[in-house]
């Protein structure tokens, strides 16, 4: 149904399937009040800064992001550089929330702060330090704001990140990936609730004014050959 609506408002394409008043009516629910709100109550959930880090790299990891980024530098990126790349659009000029934002500029601030009392942030490790005060430290799962479950990719070449040992490194690496798969878990469950409340909202609607979607057995049903023709090709035969 997601997939129709943005089809439908976006490229303005009709599914062949759903009959023109279903359409239609299917428009009208779609620009009711009550349902916008549950759409943007959906849309505020996701893009949450408690919720979630919001980036702009796709769906690249960060650290290949910074793989990238070492090869075109000729040397290690900080981590603010990094951040910048995934988290600011050149193109757009905008950052992906309000919170990176917030923290890009906190940190230049700081840094400059810093400059000008005769102190120096010039080592990756020095500006790893300070982005963990403007960032608020790791979270309880050990991840740094701005890089999410790649933070042990990206800060292992800094001495104040790296593990006392392989094993270590192991433990936690499976550690965070079994963390980011428990949050992928809750935000696709998150959101398939979302999308049934909404889909339930459009189909009473629709009940409401007498108006019955065809359900998957019946459009299967419509494709299947006709029992009767086949036995009218047999018999002449």
């Amino acid at each position: 149904m997601k997939r129709i609506r943005i089809d439908f408002f976006q490229k303005q394409v009709r599914p062949k399937w759903i009959p023109h008043e279903v359409m239609n009516e299917l428009e009208r629910v779609w620009t009711l009040d009550k349902y916008l709100r549950i759409c943007e109550v959906g849309k505020a959930n996701r893009a949450s800064s408690k919720g979630g880090t919001q980036h702009k790299g796709g769906s690249i990891p960060v650290s290949e992001h910074k793989r990238r980024m070492a090869e075109h530098l000729g040397r290690q990126p900080s981590v603010f550089e990094v951040f910048k790349k995934t988290h600011y659009s050149e193109k757009t000029g905008e950052f992906a929330d309000h919170r990176a934002a917030a923290t890009h500029d906190e940190f230049l601030r700081r840094k400059a702060s810093i400059t000008s009392e005769g102190g120096s942030v010039q080592s990756n490790e020095d500006e790893l330090n300070l982005w963990l005060e403007v960032a608020g430290g790791k979270n309880k799962k050990g991840r740094i704001y701005g890089l999410g479950s790649e933070t042990q990719h990206v800060v292992s070449s800094t001495s104040t990140c790296s593990n006392n040992s392989s094993w270590d490194f192991n433990i936690q690496q499976m550690q965070m990936k079994m963390t980011q798969m428990s949050e992928n878990y809750e935000q696709v469950k998150q959101e398939n609730a979302q999308l049934k409340q909404a889909t339930d909202f459009i189909m009473s609607a629709l009940q409401g004014m007498g108006i019955q979607l065809p359900t998957s057995s019946n459009l299967a049903n419509q494709d299947a050959p006709s029992t009767n023709a086949t036995e009218d090709v047999e018999n002449e035969r």
